[in-house]
This record gives structure tokens, sequence and C-alpha cells, in this order.
């Protein structure tokens, strides 16, 4: 149930987001719904512990903007996740944002990371990039047409919006 933005940004970079076109910004969404079962509410910490659809067990932090006293251990919540990320190369002085922001009262969180191509292998074909902390990743590339107009060195702003709505399952 855990995701970290940074790992789907890097990892949606490269497998669906390199275009042909490195000049145009480019998007791609996914919707991924999942319903979970309310083990335990803690008001207090602001927490829920929840058990998915394939056993897995987790604590989830609740945003302030939820209100938890709609919920109880028992319900069973149906989760949407809409997930956007932008790809471009990054604007002469463009860093990453500070924090993760908040940016509307109905769940959403926008984050964006700057980082720099290393290195491109057309023969796997793979692209390895570093970001502000300095740290390395490579990952391969869904089609190495992808990843034409992008080359060693090139800075590149990784966008990432996620919006999560919640409803209790009548």
């Amino acid at each position: 149930m855990k995701r970290s933005i940074l790992s789907l940004a890097l990892a949606g970079l490269v497998g669906l987001a390199l275009t042909a076109s490195a000049q145009k910004p480019q998007t791609v969404t996914d919707t991924t719904v999942a319903k979970v079962k309310i083990l335990d509410v803690n008001a207090a910490k602001r927490q829920v512990t929840v058990k998915d659809e394939t056993g897995d067990v987790e604590t989830i932090a609740v945003p302030d903007n939820y209100s938890l006293d709609k919920v109880k251990a028992g319900d069973t919540v149906s989760l949407t996740l809409a997930e956007k990320l932008t790809v471009a190369l990054a604007k002469p002085g463009e860093g990453d944002s500070a924090a993760v922001k908040q940016v509307t009262a109905g769940g959403s969180a926008q984050v964006t990371r700057v980082v720099t191509i290393t290195a491109l292998d057309m023969s796997v074909p793979s692209v390895t990039f570093k970001n502000s902390d300095g740290k390395t990743r490579t990952v391969k590339i869904r089609d190495a047409k992808n990843a034409e107009g992008y080359k060693v060195g090139d800075k590149v702003a990784i966008t990432y919006t996620a919006t999560l709505q919640a409803a209790v399952a009548k």
C-alpha cells in the first residue's frame, strides 16, 4: 500500500513518459481502485489500519482534510487513486519542490523532482539518472524510441500529482 512518490515518478519517467519529442511536456495518467477493510481507527494519531484485498495490512496516516468520524473498524472503504505524471526538460533554474504540497482539500498532492540523465543505454534500453540528493537510479525504457531527443546531461523535471478519494462502501 505504501508507495514512494519519488519511486513512482522515477519509474514513470522511463517506463511511460519519455517521448520522442523531448521539447514538449508529456503527461501520463493512471487510476487505481482498491477496496480495503478498516481494522482500526486511531483518531488521536490520525491513522487508520486497513487490510487490502490480498490480505496485506498497513497503517496509513490520514490527511487533516479527511473526517475520521465517518468510519469505524469493520467498514469497507473504496479507495480511488488518480495519478498524473508530467515529464519535460527542466527550465533554467528549475529545482525540486521543497516538499509535497497540498493543492486542494480533496486530497491532492503534488511534488516536482528535477533529475539529470547520466547515461542512456539503447542496447537494453535503459536510462540512468541522478536526483538532487546525489542518488542514482537505472530503469528500463519500454520502447527505445521514447528516449529519442534526450541526451546525457539533460535536466528533466518530473511532476507527480496524486488525488485520493475514499468512500465507505454500503
